[in-house]
């Protein structure tokens, strides 16, 4: 499962430049997605096998924060957004909020 992170379109994705605690924000939005989308691994292993450009996108620069797959199927892509929803994304946001303040500042 291919999850990028709009801050590593911008300033990279060399792990050596962020700090433990922006490592561990990563870390746990990653364990956020797997979580919820792990049942449709195969299926999504199997997209991206096929298609270099599917990948589930982060947006953490923009207002509100979103979790949005890319170049997925259309059934595929609707299967994934059926799994997240407000208030998941909400406690996610609420769980790194301080270490992603120190981290796009």
């Amino acid at each position: 499962m291919r999850v990028l992170f709009d801050v590593w379109v911008k300033f990279g994705a060399d792990i050596n430049n962020y700090t433990e605690s922006e490592s561990q924000v990563f870390e746990s939005i990653y364990k956020y997605i797997y979580d919820r989308i792990v049942f449709m691994w195969d299926e999504i292993e199997l997209e991206e096998t096929t298609n270099q450009k599917c990948a589930i996108m982060v947006y953490l620069m923009e207002s509100p924060m979103k979790i949005q797959p890319r170049g997925y199927s259309d059934k595929l892509t609707e299967r994934v957004l059926g799994c997240f929803n407000d208030n998941d994304a909400a406690l996610l946001w609420d769980s790194v909020d301080r270490d992603l303040k120190k981290f796009l500042n």
